[in-house]
């Protein structure tokens, strides 16, 4: 081959090796509490916490505060995902969430679920003052958080005549 077709193949090669560095190093990096929801007032709901595109991280440690309207949600629990993490209820309107992990470890998927009894009306589940640390010496990692929603379903009633 000649050293100019040669130059044109290593240069193309490079050029789609560089493209491919800054697509896998820019993913968004997200956890959300997932879907929004409707429900009858006295009904049990579900928020799953969901992680997505993380890389693997070592020396982890994650807090999350979640804030709800008590008038609208209250707290019955939590069941395990890929995380077996500590949950505390701060008051009757903060739910707390920690986990630590010092191996490496791929944050993905429903890491845990929050489980409600719903009242009634219309409510954020609010994520706010978290945090994720990852390494050692531990650095923040970038993270983009979506909160939760629910509301009221509303009742259709039909009326039908006989056959």
């Amino acid at each position: 081959m000649r050293p100019q077709k040669l130059r044109i193949i290593f240069g193309f090669l490079t050029m789609v090796i560089s493209i491919m560095l800054v697509v896998n190093t820019t993913r968004s990096q997200s956890i959300s509490l997932l879907p929004a929801k409707t429900s009858f007032p006295c009904q049990a709901v579900s928020f799953p916490i969901v992680a997505s595109g993380f890389p693997s991280l070592t020396y982890i440690d994650l807090t999350l505060y979640i804030e709800i309207d008590p008038n609208v949600l209250t707290y019955t629990g939590y069941t395990n995902g890929t995380l077996i993490p500590t949950v505390g209820i701060y008051g009757n309107n903060i739910i707390g969430v920690t986990w630590t992990w010092a191996s490496t470890f791929t944050l993905s998927g429903t890491l845990l679920t929050l489980n409600f009894t719903y009242h009634g009306g219309y409510d954020t589940l609010h994520f706010y003052s978290c945090s994720l640390n990852a390494g050692n010496p531990p650095a923040p990692v970038s993270v983009t958080y979506s909160d939760g929603l629910i509301g009221r379903c509303r009742r259709r009633f039909t009326t039908s005549t006989g056959p």
